[in-house]
């Protein structure tokens, strides 16, 4: 079997883990080879979900890492790590919703956009 209790989990994931049902899925804004990315809420925060597709061995142990990882990890350059969900119901990682250029409220939208022409001397 696959899945093992949280007793048997690393103390350092436990630490971070989320109850699944604070986690709501919202869309799907990407994926990969590994995984999608949602647009979630987490307990009335706006956050992204990563999952994993195809679920093994390991690729357990590979998000295991990747969740101790992403704990660990400060800096103003890299998303804030939120916490974490491991069971069959939901196995992700949860981290801050940085959203993308388009919705910034600085964003040229094509109204506003200045055009340059180029002209040959």
């Amino acid at each position: 079997m696959l899945w093992r209790s949280h007793i048997n989990l690393h103390p350092a994931v436990r630490q971070v883990l989320l109850y699944p049902g604070d986690v709501t899925l919202v869309r799907r804004v990407g994926s990969g080879s590994a995984g999608e990315v949602f647009e979630a809420t987490c307990l009335g925060a706006r956050v992204a979900v990563k999952n994993i597709l195809n679920i093994t061995p390991q690729t357990l142990c590979a998000f295991r890492a990747e969740i101790l990882l992403s704990a660990t990890l400060r800096h103003p350059n890299i998303v804030y790590f939120v916490g974490a969900c491991w069971g069959k119901e939901l196995t992700c990682l949860v981290l801050e919703w940085v959203p993308s250029i388009a919705e910034q409220p600085s964003y040229p939208t094509k109204h506003h956009q200045t055009t340059h022409h180029h002209t040959d001397p």
